[in-house]
């Protein structure tokens, strides 16, 4: 796969989970951001599901950036403002390496299922 300069149009910061002891003793669970990369998006794919009350909106995106060590620990990653949950990660390349990954993020309406 080519990922020239010139297509990583994204900004995305990549965040890791992390539990801390909070006061009362009690884990509390946050993000950190560990990474602002560029990065290209090639697709995305979207799936409804429907259940009794609710509707969900699955979203899937496959992302493109540029190795670096620390974006292997990444969870999660925040694009224009939305939250998404990085599914997979593949290394693709020797001398110019670049990472891609699966991200999805899910969506819940309340109410009416037409």
């Amino acid at each position: 796969m080519n990922s020239g300069l010139g297509q990583m149009r994204h900004r995305i910061s990549l965040m890791r989970e992390e539990y801390h002891q909070g006061a009362g003793g009690r884990l509390v669970k946050t993000t950190p951001i560990i990474a602002d990369v560029w990065a290209s998006i090639a697709d995305s794919t979207v799936d409804l599901v429907n259940r009794a009350d609710t509707q969900k909106q699955n979203t899937g995106l496959t992302v493109t950036m540029r190795y670096c060590e620390t974006s292997m620990t990444a969870s999660h990653a925040r694009l224009g403002g939305t939250m998404y949950r990085i599914t997979t990660k593949q290394k693709h390349g020797f001398l110019n390496p670049s990472l891609e990954m699966q991200m999805s993020r899910t969506d819940v309406q309340k109410g009416s299922v037409s």
